[in-house]
C-alpha cells in the first residue's frame, strides 16, 4: 500500500504544481499572492487537496516576502481549509491568528470576516450564544460597509444557531431576512444554504412536504455547482425524509450515496449523523443489533470530536434502542446522560425528545409519577417551540448593536441540520401500545386526576 500511497500523494501534488504554475505566470509576487488567495476561496469546497495546495503556497511566498500584513489571508485561508475537513482546533488556532493581524493592521472587513468564522467554531462546539455573538457583531460590522453578502452569512449564521436551540421562532425570522434580501437566488451560494436549513427547519416542525421541496431544489443547485460536502448534507436530510414517509428503499439509496461522497472527501466527522440514520432504518426493519452498532460507531467518531450536538442524539437513540429492547434500566441511564448535555448545551429540541423518551421509560417500567413528570415537561416544551411561519415578523437590522467579543477569522457558508424529532416516533409504537395501558389503570386508580392528564396525553 506505501508505494501506490505515495504514488497517489506524488500525482496530487503534480497536478497542484501545475495548476499554481498555470495562474501565476508573468505575476510578479504581490500579485501571485493576490492570485492564490482569490483561487484558494474558489476552489476549496470542491478539492480540498487542491485548496490546502494552493493555501500553503500563499503562506510560503507571504512569508518569503517579509510582509506581515500579507500573512494574515493566508493563515485565515489555511484555517478555513482545516474547518472544512473536520480539524476544528487547528481551525480556532489559525483564525485566532488571523483576527489578531486583522485587528493590528485595522483591517475592519476581513476582521469581520474572521468573527463570523469564530461563530462557526463555537457553534461546532454547541456554545450557541457565544456563535450568535460573534456572528452580531460580524454583521454589525457588514452592515457599516453596505457588503450584501457578508450580511447575508451573518444573518444564516444567526438564524442556524438559533435553530440549533430549538427557539424556531428566532430562527425563521432570521432565515427570511436571508431569503428577503437574496431575492432571484443573486447569491446561489447564499441561497443553496437559505434552501438547506428552511428544509431542515420544515422537517423539525413536521412539515414534511414542504421540507421535501426545499431539499430537492438545494441538491439540484448543489449538484450544478459540483459541491459536493453540500450534495452529501441534502441526501442526508433527503434520507431523513424517506424514512418518515415510509419510503426505506429510498432512504437507504440517498443515505448511503452520502456516505460515499463523505467517505471521498476524508469527511470522517460527517459519518456520525448519517450512520445514525441508516441505524433508524435497520430499527425500524426490526434489526435492532445491527441498529444499535451503528449509533455506537456514530457516537465514537462524536465524542472524538467533541461534537456535543452529536454526542447527545447517539446517547439518546442507543436509549431508545435498549427501550424497544425492554432494558429499562439502560435506557434510563442513556436518556439521563444525553439530557444533561442537552440542557447544558441549550439544545431545546433534544431536551424535548429526551422528555419523550423518559416518559415511555417510566410508563413501560410502570413508574406512573415519573412519566406524568415528565409528559409535563414534554407538552409543555413541544408548545413552547411551535411556531407558524405566516406569523413571523421580520428582524430589524438597525438594531444590532451587540458588544464585540474576542475572536477571529474567515467568510464561507456551511451547513447544519438533522430533522430527527418525528423518528422516534415510528420506532416505538410497541412502547406506546404499553403506555395506554398504563394510562388506563392510572386513569381508574387516580379519578381526580384523570381529565387534566387525558388532555396533556391529547
Amino acid at each position: 500500500m506505501l508505494p501506490v500511497l505515495l504514488i497517489a500523494f506524488s500525482v496530487v501534488g503534480q497536478d497542484a504544481a501545475r495548476y499554481i504554475d498555470s495562474i501565476t505566470q508573468r505575476l510578479d509576487d504581490r500579485q501571485k499572492l493576490e492570485m492564490l488567495n482569490e483561487h484558494t476561496v474558489e476552489v476549496r469546497a470542491r478539492n480540498f487537496a487542491l485548496g490546502s495546495a494552493l493555501a500553503d503556497e500563499a503562506l510560503r511566498l507571504a512569508r518569503k516576502m517579509k510582509d506581515e500584513k500579507l500573512l494574515a489571508l493566508p493563515i485565515l485561508n489555511k484555517g478555513t481549509i482545516y474547518y472544512l475537513t473536520g480539524n476544528l482546533d487547528s481551525a480556532q488556532i489559525l483564525w485566532e491568528d488571523a483576527m489578531a493581524r486583522f485587528l493590528a493592521n485595522n483591517d475592519s472587513v476581513n476582521w469581520a470576516h474572521a468573527c463570523l468564522n469564530m461563530g462557526r467554531i463555537y457553534k461546532a462546539q454547541a456554545d450557541y450564544d457565544k456563535s450568535i455573538s460573534y456572528n452580531q457583531t460580524a454583521l454589525k460590522v457588514a452592515l457599516e460597509h453596505h457588503d450584501t453578502l457578508a450580511t447575508l452569512r451573518c444573518l444564516e449564521g444567526i438564524a442556524t444557531s438559533y435553530h440549533k436551540m430549538g427557539r424556531y421562532q428566532e430562527a425563521y425570522s432570521y432565515y427570511k431576512q436571508t431569503m428577503e434580501m437574496n431575492p432571484n437566488d443573486k447569491y446561489t451560494d447564499i441561497a443553496l444554504g437559505t434552501l438547506m436549513n428552511m428544509g431542515a427547519l420544515c422537517d423539525d416542525l413536521d412539515k414534511i412536504d414542504e421540507a421535501l421541496e426545499r431539499y430537492t431544489r438545494a441538491l439540484r443547485i448543489a449538484d450544478s455547482l459540483q459541491l459536493p460536502m453540500r450534495s452529501a448534507t441534502v441526501l442526508r436530510n433527503m434520507g431523513v425524509i424517506f424514512i418518515q414517509t415510509g419510503e426505506n428503499h429510498k432512504a437507504l439509496n440517498c443515505l448511503f450515496k452520502s456516505l460515499y461522497i463523505r467517505d471521498s472527501l476524508g469527511l470522517k466527522r460527517e459519518y456520525a449523523s448519517t450512520l445514525n440514520i441508516i441505524g433508524k432504518v435497520y430499527e425500524l426493519e426490526g434489526n435492532l443489533q445491527r441498529a444499535n452498532e451503528m449509533y455506537i460507531e456514530s457516537l465514537r467518531i462524536s465524542e472524538a470530536y467533541d461534537d456535543k450536538d452529536r454526542i447527545a442524539v447517539g446517547l439518546r437513540l442507543i436509549g431508545e434502542n435498549l427501550l424497544l429492547s425492554n432494558d429499562f434500566a439502560s435506557a434510563e441511564a442513556y436518556a439521563r446522560k444525553s439530557l444533561e448535555i442537552a440542557q447544558r448545551a441549550s439544545l431545546l429540541l433534544h431536551t424535548k425528545e429526551n422528555y419523550k423518551l423518559l416518559t415511555l421509560i417510566f410508563a413501560a417500567s410502570h413508574q406512573l409519577d415519573s412519566a406524568k413528570e415528565y409528559i409535563d415537561r414534554y407538552a409543555e416544551l413541544k408548545e413552547q417551540m411551535t411556531i407558524e411561519f405566516d406569523d413571523e415578523t421580520p428582524t430589524d437590522l438597525s438594531e444590532v448593536s451587540r458588544d464585540a467579543p474576542d475572536g477571529s477569522a474567515g467568510l464561507f457558508q456551511n451547513t447544519p441540520s438533522n430533522g430527527m424529532t418525528w423518528l422516534f416516533s415510528l420506532i416505538i409504537i410497541t412502547g406506546l401500545v404499553v403506555f395506554i395501558f398504563v394510562l388506563m389503570a392510572l386513569l381508574t386508580c387516580r379519578r381526580q386526576q384523570r381529565k387534566k392528564f387525558y388532555r396533556k396525553i391529547q
